[in-house]
């Protein structure tokens, strides 16, 4: 399972234009009974807009995931234009799997940008 959720968040960091350099999976913790806490470390590059669009699509995707940790840095310029904008980010992303599969969001959970429940 924890394979499972390092492959969606590189598939998310594809779709958003974010470069993923390296994920690493932790052991599993367990905080409930049948529920299992699965976490990736990773380290990318992306430009601004990239980002913002990355924890969009994290936060209205097909799995439950939560971001925490979410470290930036101003990155290098690529292809020798040190004027472009590259952030390099470092962070920590929990997954949550019940029997083997990572969890899908309920298909009537409703969530809003800012407003927890």
């Amino acid at each position: 399972a924890s394979a499972q959720l390092a492959s969606y968040l590189g598939d998310v960091a594809r779709q958003n234009h974010v470069w993923l350099q390296d994920a690493n999976t932790r052991p599993a913790t367990s905080d409930a009974p049948g529920v299992r806490t699965l976490h990736v470390d990773l380290r990318a590059e992306t430009d601004f807009q990239g980002l913002l669009d990355f924890l969009a699509a994290l936060d209205s995707g097909d799995h439950l995931v939560r971001v925490e940790r979410l470290d930036v840095s101003r990155g290098f310029g690529t292809g020798g234009n040190q004027d472009a904008e590259t952030l390099t980010i470092t962070a920590t992303v929990a997954g949550y799997a019940m029997g083997g599969e990572l969890g899908a969001v309920a298909p009537t959970a409703t969530t809003t940008p800012g407003v927890q429940p």
